[in-house]
Protein backbone atom coordinates (compact mmCIF):
# COMPACT_ATOMS: atom_id res chain seq x y z
CA UNK A 1 0.00 0.00 0.00
CA UNK A 2 1.53 3.29 -1.13
CA UNK A 3 1.92 5.97 1.54
CA UNK A 4 2.24 9.68 0.78
CA UNK A 5 3.65 12.00 3.43
CA UNK A 6 2.72 15.66 3.11
CA UNK A 7 4.63 18.11 5.29
CA UNK A 8 3.25 21.61 5.68
CA UNK A 9 5.87 24.10 6.84
CA UNK A 10 4.90 27.61 7.83
CA UNK A 11 7.93 29.89 7.94
CA UNK A 12 8.79 33.38 9.13
CA UNK A 13 8.08 36.12 6.56
CA UNK A 14 11.15 37.32 4.70
CA UNK A 15 13.06 34.04 5.09
CA UNK A 16 12.24 32.43 1.72
CA UNK A 17 15.88 32.25 0.61
CA UNK A 18 16.99 30.73 3.90
CA UNK A 19 14.16 28.18 3.74
CA UNK A 20 15.18 27.15 0.22
CA UNK A 21 18.82 26.78 1.29
CA UNK A 22 17.77 24.74 4.32
CA UNK A 23 15.62 22.42 2.21
CA UNK A 24 18.52 21.89 -0.22
CA UNK A 25 20.73 20.95 2.75
CA UNK A 26 18.08 18.60 4.18
CA UNK A 27 17.78 16.93 0.77
CA UNK A 28 21.54 16.40 0.57
CA UNK A 29 21.63 14.92 4.09
CA UNK A 30 18.66 12.65 3.38
CA UNK A 31 20.14 11.34 0.13
CA UNK A 32 23.51 10.65 1.71
CA UNK A 33 22.33 9.35 5.06
CA UNK A 34 19.16 7.43 4.33
CA UNK A 35 18.39 7.23 0.62
CA UNK A 36 14.89 8.61 1.18
CA UNK A 37 12.74 9.17 -1.91
CA UNK A 38 12.84 12.67 -3.36
CA UNK A 39 10.23 15.29 -2.50
CA UNK A 40 7.81 17.31 -4.61
CA UNK A 41 7.53 20.93 -3.47
CA UNK A 42 4.51 23.23 -3.57
CA UNK A 43 3.73 26.79 -2.57
CA UNK A 44 0.28 27.63 -1.28
CA UNK A 45 -2.09 29.46 -3.62
CA UNK A 46 -5.34 29.22 -1.66
CA UNK A 47 -7.18 27.15 0.90
CA UNK A 48 -6.41 25.18 4.00
CA UNK A 49 -6.18 28.30 6.15
CA UNK A 50 -2.48 28.68 5.32
CA UNK A 51 -0.76 31.98 4.61
CA UNK A 52 1.66 32.82 1.78
CA UNK A 53 4.65 31.88 3.92
CA UNK A 54 3.91 28.18 3.64
CA UNK A 55 5.97 25.49 1.93
CA UNK A 56 4.48 22.07 1.28
CA UNK A 57 6.37 18.99 0.23
CA UNK A 58 5.21 15.49 -0.51
CA UNK A 59 7.12 12.26 -0.56
CA UNK A 60 5.78 8.92 -1.70
CA UNK A 61 6.78 5.69 0.00
CA UNK A 62 6.32 2.13 -1.25
CA UNK A 63 4.64 1.28 2.07
CA UNK A 64 4.63 2.27 5.72
CA UNK A 65 7.11 -0.44 6.70
CA UNK A 66 9.72 0.95 4.28
CA UNK A 67 9.17 4.46 5.63
CA UNK A 68 9.59 3.33 9.23
CA UNK A 69 12.74 1.30 8.44
CA UNK A 70 14.28 4.30 6.70
CA UNK A 71 13.50 6.57 9.63
CA UNK A 72 15.00 4.04 12.03
CA UNK A 73 18.34 4.54 10.28
CA UNK A 74 18.32 8.20 11.32
CA UNK A 75 18.31 7.31 15.02
CA UNK A 76 22.02 6.52 15.09
CA UNK A 77 24.11 8.96 17.12
CA UNK A 78 26.27 9.77 14.10
CA UNK A 79 23.35 10.74 11.88
CA UNK A 80 21.65 12.67 14.69
CA UNK A 81 24.83 14.66 15.28
CA UNK A 82 25.10 15.46 11.59
CA UNK A 83 21.47 16.62 11.54
CA UNK A 84 21.78 18.84 14.64
CA UNK A 85 22.59 21.96 12.62
CA UNK A 86 19.70 21.29 10.23
CA UNK A 87 17.31 20.84 13.16
CA UNK A 88 18.53 24.08 14.76
CA UNK A 89 18.09 26.00 11.50
CA UNK A 90 14.60 24.49 11.10
CA UNK A 91 13.65 25.65 14.59
CA UNK A 92 14.78 29.18 13.69
CA UNK A 93 12.85 29.40 10.41
CA UNK A 94 9.68 27.34 10.78
CA UNK A 95 6.84 28.56 12.97
CA UNK A 96 4.66 25.48 12.47
CA UNK A 97 5.24 22.03 10.98
CA UNK A 98 2.41 19.60 10.29
CA UNK A 99 2.73 16.10 8.85
CA UNK A 100 -0.12 14.32 7.09
CA UNK A 101 0.02 10.70 5.92
CA UNK A 102 -2.19 9.36 3.14
CA UNK A 103 -2.61 5.81 1.94
CA UNK A 104 -3.19 4.98 -1.68
CA UNK A 105 -5.98 2.80 -2.95
CA UNK A 106 -7.75 1.98 -6.16
CA UNK A 107 -11.44 1.89 -6.86
CA UNK A 108 -12.83 -1.47 -7.92
CA UNK A 109 -13.45 -0.39 -11.52
CA UNK A 110 -9.79 0.69 -11.86
CA UNK A 111 -8.60 -2.84 -11.02
CA UNK A 112 -10.63 -4.48 -13.78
Amino acid sequence: MTVVVRRILEFKPGTEQEVQALERDWNAWEREATGRPSKRYYGILAGGGHHWHTLIWEREWEDLTTREATFAKTLSDDLQARAADLNARSAELYTKITDELYWGFTLDEEEA
